[in-house]
Order: structure tokens, then C-alpha cells, then sequence
């Protein structure tokens, strides 16, 4: 059977060639002159709109259709063949109306969508009045319209509502988060999910852009001459953000921690994942059982720009899980107010292997280095000297999973085709001790300043890194051996290497090194495999 999409365009346009003489009778369409006017059902008679919270369903709209043919069997009119159109006017005859385009037969209006078409038709704010509405159906613009039953319903607009604030990209358009103001009295309030020295405006919903003054972080200015844009500070993560546009100021809370706290007193920490703004934690309850949260924070504002410990904030009681079992209780930042929602913890038992490597991005058998999980539970540690910028990537040993980082968040892995490569935040390069929890799915990286060899006698030498060889190394002139030798990190007592036997170097555990003897030897380290990380002494 042939497709109609010739015929339609032939057909349309008949009406034009009606003086030409033609031995072609062209097929008929049937199905939508002479009918009746198709129904339009409304799911409110009254829309009541106060745009607290513009998501909000105004009013769904529900029609009928019709179903085109033509009187040749050898065509079929294709599907969409009928284009659906909503008028609205604040007229019955329609001489004054918005459209919208709609697919399907049925649209459901919020009243971000509605409210706009209704100030643009001259409704005024806060006041009822009717509205008219109808479908137009159309085929072709050179074949009349037909038009469903027309529908009147009653309508209150709002007017400008100072209740929210869009946090924007630097692009001025693009929006991040927002804060909120339920009083719209200028000072708005709300949890921003940011990565480090995070740049950023603040718009109002009167259009109203907010920059930072020059010369002091904190303080706010409109003049889009002059002003600079806002920033966090260098930590990612969560923070609360109140903006008061009445002081010209604003600050930022950075949240340390999240604790979950159960009614028995169970304390849980939280996860917090950048890319949901969320924080999240598993927990298993024996019966019914609610919940709190508390967060601790660091403050940064315009009375202190640097930062100091603030008060924690307190969540108070978020939810209640009715029954026994293992569940996943999310906290999300993001709205009004924080929300806490859970789901039964359906993760299954995953074993891990003990190595993960760290790879070349362009040669995956090229591998950097090995990070080590001493309890095989997918928490790996493992040190490695990083070039400026130098990028890479994690694998299992296998190279069955091989993890960048969520382009969203840095710290968060990702195992997609879209992940980016992994790198130091800021780029610069030093010696990292570097964590990957594989369960919690995020890594982060600890910048090592210095490896200091410690002994007996005042021994103290500096070791130095050769790219080459990738080893470290310090040339010791070893009075005595007395109690032996740590290689201290930052030159802390608390953060060292210690020897576990054999030549094998352990971090965190083990005896003190004992050099072979007293005088002068070259210390060699090599911290390629966490797992088995090796030291020797040359005679010099």
C-alpha cells in the first residue's frame, strides 16, 4: 500500500490547480470535514495559581481525535498526519489568543508553563477570570481548520514572586542550584553542591544579577559594570549558602560531616555524592525505627574570610522506616528544605580483589603504580609521584572495570564511556598518597610535602625523588645504628614508614629500620606496589 505523504501534499494543494484540465482523479480524504466538533476536557474548573512551587500541576487538558482514510484502498495516510494545537484567549471568539503546540492527546500545564501564557494574554495577577480554550486541528495550511468544542474555565495568575534564587554558571544562563526565601524578605537560603573555587552570580527572579564587590569576597554587588563573580572556597562538597540581598552579603557553610542518628542512638556517617547533591548511608533496622540528621560545618563569610568552626546544623527528625530490614537512606539537599527518603539495600555481596592499578590513559598494560587493599573490601591505598596535570585512569588488575571520574564530580568514579580521566585537583605535581573506595564509588588524593629519614644520633636526611629510576632516595652518614631509622611524611611522627622484614617497607606498621651498620650508605625506596614496597641500603 502506498504511503500518503505525496497524495497529502497533492491533495492540499488541489484547490490551486482547479482551472488546469487533468485525466488523474485524485483520491479523497475522509475523515475530517463535516464532522462533529471533537470533545476537550478539562481536569479543573477553577486554577488557582500561587507559584510557591512552580512544578505544580495547573491543569491537564484531555480531547479527542480523528482518524483520516482515503477512498483509495492503494494509500494510507500516514501517522501524524493531523497537527493539535491548544488556543487560549481571554475571548470567547478567540480574537486574542497564545497556541501551543502538542503532541498526543493530552498536555498537562504546571504553572511555570501556564502562568507566562496567561500575563501575556493581560490577566492580572491575584485575580480570577475566565479563560477560553480550544483545539485547533490542522492538516495543511491551505485546508481548513477544524476546531474542537471551545471550554471556558476560571483563572488566577501570579504575579513576580522574590521566593527563589538561581545560582549560574559564569555563562550567566546556565543554572547550578538554587536558594530559597519562603518570606521573600531579600534573604535567601539554600544547599549548594560545589567543587573547589566553584565560580558563580546569583539572579534573582526580578532578573536582578549578583556579583561579588572588588575587594571583598563577601560582599555583593548588582553593578554589572564593576563586579566580580562570587566563589567557594577550595574545599568541594556541601554547602549552605544564605545570600541577604537587603545586607549585601553572604555566606557559606561548608558541611564537614553528616551524621545519621537513629531514636536508639545509633550514630551512622553519611556519604555525601556531588553529582545528586546528597548525602547517603546504609542502615539496618529490627523494627519500626526514625531518624535524625546533623551536619558539622566551617564557616566562611564577610566577618571572617577565612574560616572558622561553626555551629552544627541540625536537621532534626527526617524520616521513619515502619519495619525491620536493610535499607539506604538518602538525605537530598537540593529544594526548600532537605528531604530524606529510603530503599531497601538490594546490594549484593561483592568481592574485590586485592590490587587495583593505576593506568596509562593511551596504553592500558602501562601501569603507574599498585594500590593495595590490605582487607580485599575495596579500600585501596597506594603512593604515587604525579606529573603537572598528569592524567590517568584506575583498573582492576584484569582490566574487567577500568574507573575515570563522573564529568560532573571529580572525586566521584565512574566506569562509563563517558568518564573523564583522573587527575590531581589543581594539577600540580608532588608525591600523593592516593585512596579509592571501590563500595562508596569516589577517590581522593593527600599532597606529601616532603619524605624525611629519621635515625638514632640525630640522623636526619632529606629524600629526593629521581623520575627516571621512580625510586627515592637519601644518602645517610649512619654514626650509629642505636634504635634504628623511620621515614617520616611532613616530618610527622604519627604519619611514617616503618620496616616489616625482609626489606619490605610498611606504612603505618612494622619495627623501626635497622640500617647494616654505621657509616655512609645510600637509602633506596621504591613505593611502586603499595602491597609489597621495598627498601635496600649501598655501602657508599
Amino acid at each position: 500500500m502506498k504511503a500518503l505523504y505525496k497524495f497529502l501534499t497533492a491533495a492540499v494543494m488541489a484547490g490551486s490547480f482547479a482551472s488546469c484540465s487533468t485525466d488523474i482523479e485524485m483520491p479523497k480524504l475522509q475523515g475530517f470535514d463535516n464532522l462533529d466538533p471533537r470533545e476537550l476536557i478539562a481536569s479543573t474548573n477553577e486554577v488557582v495559581m500561587e507559584g510557591v512551587n512552580e512544578s505544580n500541576e495547573a491543569v491537564t487538558l484531555t480531547w479527542g481525535d480523528y482518524q483520516l482514510s482515503v477512498d483509495n484502498p492503494s494509500y494510507a495516510v500516514p501517522d501524524g498526519s493531523v497537527k493539535n494545537y491548544l488556543e487560549m484567549s481571554p475571548t470567547s471568539d478567540f480574537s486574542l489568543i497564545e497556541f501551543v503546540s502538542v503532541e498526543g492527546l493530552t498536555k498537562t500545564f504546571t504553572e511555570k508553563e501556564l502562568n507566562p501564557i496567561l500575563i501575556r494574554l493581560g490577566y492580572q495577577p491575584w485575580q480570577k477570570a475566565p479563560l477560553h480554550i480550544r483545539v485547533r486541528y490542522v492538516v495543511a495550511e491551505n485546508v481548513a481548520y477544524q476546531y474542537s468544542m471551545p471550554i471556558e474555565i476560571n483563572v488566577s495568575p501570579y504575579g513576580l514572586r522574590m521566593n527563589r534564587m538561581d545560582v549560574l554558571a559564569t555563562d550567566k544562563t546556565t543554572v547550578l542550584a538554587a536558594l530559597y526565601s519562603l518570606s521573600e524578605n531579600g534573604i535567601y537560603t539554600g544547599y549548594v553542591a560545589a567543587s573547589g573555587w566553584m565560580n558563580f552570580y546569583l539572579q534573582e527572579r526580578d532578573n536582578t544579577i549578583w556579583g561579588s564587590q572588588p575587594g571583598s569576597a563577601f560582599t555583593m554587588s548588582k553593578d554589572g559594570v564593576t563586579f566580580y563573580n562570587l566563589w567557594f572556597p577550595g574545599d568541594a562538597g556541601s554547602y549552605r549558602v544564605t545570600a541577604d540581598t537587603n545586607a549585601k552579603k553572604w555566606t557559606a557553610e561548608y558541611l564537614n560531616s553528616m551524621t545519621l542518628t537513629s531514636a536508639a542512638g545509633t550514630n551512622t556517617e553519611m556519604k555525601f555524592k556531588q553529582s545528586t547533591n546528597s548525602w547517603s548511608a546504609k542502615v539496618t533496622t529490627t523494627g519500626a525505627e526514625t531518624f535524625s540528621a546533623k551536619a558539622t560545618t566551617k564557616k566562611y563569610n564577610i566577618e571572617n574570610e577565612g574560616v572558622i568552626d561553626s555551629d552544627p546544623i541540625d536537621f532534626g527528625q527526617l524520616l521513619s522506616i515502619s519495619e525491620a530490614g536493610n535499607w539506604i537512606v538518602t538525605i537530598n539537599m537540593s529544594g526548600e528544605n532537605p528531604t530524606a527518603t529510603y530503599e531497601v539495600d538490594e546490594t549484593p555481596v561483592v568481592t574485590y580483589d586485592p590490587y587495583l592499578e593505576m593506568i596509562n590513559i593511551e596504553n592500558h598494560s602501562d601501569v603507574k603504580c599498585r594500590l593495595f587493599s590490605s582487607k580485599s573490601n575495596g579500600e585501596y591505598m597506594g603512593f604515587y609521584y604525579a606529573g603537572e596535570w598528569e592524567n590517568y585512569k584506575f583498573a582492576t588488575v584484569g582490566r574487567e572495570t577500568v574507573y575515570g571520574s563522573n564529568p560532573q564530580s571529580l572525586q566521584e568514579l565512574d566506569s562509563s564511556n563517558k568518564a573523564y580521566n583522573i587527575y590531581v585537583d589543581g594539577g600540580k605535581e608532588g608525591l600523593y598518597l592516593y585512596y579509592v573506595n571501590l563500595p562508596e564509588n569516589y577517590w581522593n588524593a593527600k599532597e606529601i610535602q616532603s619524605l624525611t629519614v629519621f635515625g638514632d644520633h640525630d640522623l636526619k636526611s632529606a629524600m629526593t625523588y629521581d623520575k627516571e629510576t621512580k625510586v627515592w632516595t637519601a644518602e645517610l652518614d649512619i654514626q650509629e645504628v642505636g634504635w634504628g631509622m623511620q621515614i617520616l611524611i611532613d616530618e610527622d611522627w604519627s604519619n611514617h614508614f616503618k620496616s616489616k622484614g625482609d626489606g619490605v617497607l610498611g606504612y603505618l606498621e612494622g619495627d623501626n629500620i635497622v640500617p647494616p651498620g654505621s657509616g655512609k650508605y645510600l637509602l633506596t625506596v621504591n613505593l611502586y606496589d603499595m602491597g609489597n614496597m621495598t627498601y635496600t641500603f649501598t655501602a657508599l
